[in-house]
């Protein structure tokens, strides 16, 4: 009679182990390969900046059409969401004397304001292209002339945008593209600070911290 061996094949247990294995891995791997995706593509959104109509015709020739077009939505929008100051200096201060113009008054303003005007600065720029959506970017910029944000480019809710020059594209989070709220009304210094805590707001989202401040105040 031949002896039954002691020796076991480790190997050949090991191999059809892994063999187990290889399906879940490939499934973890093709999640975080999906998710890695899903990450970059809120980036790939490719704008340029313009300061008027002309300007943008002059870097897209074949699309005078949707250059007027983009530019008049975005003028709309700044009249929505631009920020509002309750007097004129206030504005100047931030904007220069040329850079203000009479904001036209929301619901809001109106009860708050029975007399008097808002001011708010004028439009000094524009984001300009087409997105993957289909639609077109038409977000209005201003550029304080004062203060150490001076010539650069902000949306109405103070994200920096940073010294763009006319024509040059740069890649945004579609999200930046988003129409803005209406208008709040600032004090003196008060685009100024609402940028401050727009550049804090990473840091205070990594703490954990809700705390809130008045704009301006």
């Amino acid at each position: 009679m031949r002896k039954r061996t002691t020796t076991v094949n480790l190997d050949r247990f090991r191999k059809k182990r892994s063999l187990r294995l290889k399906p879940l891995a490939v499934i973890v791997a093709s999640a975080l390969f999906l998710a890695a995706c899903n990450d970059n593509s809120a980036q790939q959104e490719e704008v340029s900046m313009y300061r008027n109509v002309e300007e943008c015709v002059r870097y897209n020739p074949d699309a005078k059409s949707l250059c007027e077009t983009t530019f008049a939505q975005a003028q709309q929008e700044a009249l929505d969401t631009a920020p509002r100051f309750a007097t004129r200096e206030d504005c100047i201060a931030e904007f220069g004397e040329a850079g203000c113009q009479v904001a036209p008054l929301n619901q809001e303003q109106n009860t708050a304001q029975s007399s008097g005007s808002f001011w708010m600065p004028l439009m000094a720029g524009f984001l300009f292209g087409k997105m993957m959506g289909g639609f077109n970017a038409h977000k209005p910029l201003y550029s304080p002339q004062a203060g150490p944000n001076k010539g650069q480019f902000f949306d109405s809710s103070g994200k920096n945008f940073g010294n763009v020059k006319p024509g040059t594209k740069f890649k945004v989070n579609p999200t930046d593209l988003r129409p803005g709220k209406a208008g709040q009304t600032l004090r003196r210094g008060g685009f100024g600070q609402m940028v401050s805590k727009q550049n804090m707001a990473p840091a205070k989202s990594a703490s954990g911290s809700n705390t809130r401040r008045s704009v301006g105040g």
